[in-house]
């Protein structure tokens, strides 16, 4: 099938988010992440996934380049599997991911138009933060 640009394959969807920021609690697990983040964002995994953009009121909001740019915060949960150091026991726990999602539309949309819902679209997608799950 052929794809609209810069558009990927659902099973790509680790190629939409950019992670060239991301923090988390221990550098040195950095690669243990993002390799549990690009397996939850398999077409396998994508429907359990826990992803949640809550609703922002006062999402910041700026016009450039004849595009308006609205800026929204996302959560997605992830587990990712620790060797336990000292007996080597692999331990799992879950991540929550922080992620800055930028939507975008043409600067002249008309709001009111019947189409004026399929002129958004998300323009960036980097997650920035790793956090640790407390368990309970």
């Amino acid at each position: 099938t052929q794809l609209l640009p810069g558009y990927h394959p659902l099973d790509k969807a680790y190629d939409y988010f950019k992670m060239d920021s991301l923090r988390i609690w221990d550098p040195s697990e950095i690669a243990r992440v993002k390799s549990a983040i690009k397996q939850a964002l398999t077409t396998k995994a994508l429907p359990n996934l826990y992803f949640k953009v809550p609703p922002d009121d006062f999402a910041p909001v700026e016009v450039k380049q004849g595009e308006i740019l609205i800026t929204h915060q996302a959560e997605i949960r992830i587990t990712v599997v620790f060797p336990k150091s000292d007996k080597g026991e692999m331990l799992s726990g879950e991540v929550l991911l922080l992620v800055k999602i930028v939507a975008a539309a043409p600067e002249n949309l008309d709001p009111l138009a019947t189409n004026a819902f399929q002129q958004w679209y998300v323009k960036s997608a980097q997650i920035v933060r790793g956090l640790p799950v407390p368990q309970s």
